[in-house]
């Protein structure tokens, strides 16, 4: 997949979704769809995975503070961080080619 066919796709819709699951062979089974190459399913499965440490510190932060989960702004910038990065990885792999 090219930074193009990532644009164009709904894959960020995708990687959204994914980040409430955990299980690596589903979410390697969605990307699969998208024609990524092996490397780039495990650079956003990694992704994901941090998110998940993330999002669980931050939950047990939050618990501790009184506070019941974490606030939604948290999980959206983290979800940013995740599309922009394997966008970045992108847009560099394509301006390689050209």
């Amino acid at each position: 997949m090219n930074f193009q066919e990532f644009k164009n796709s709904n894959l960020i819709d995708e990687i959204i979704k994914m980040c409430v699951k955990s299980d690596e062979k589903e979410i390697d089974g969605i990307l699969s769809n998208y024609h990524l190459k092996k490397i780039e399913r495990k650079e956003i499965i990694r992704q994901l995975s941090l998110y998940h440490d993330e999002l669980f510190y931050h939950q047990a932060m939050y618990e501790i503070s009184g506070m019941d989960e974490v606030p939604t702004a948290t999980r959206i910038m983290d979800l940013f961080d995740i599309c922009y990065y394997f966008a970045s990885y992108l847009l560099k792999e394509y301006m390689e080619m050209i």
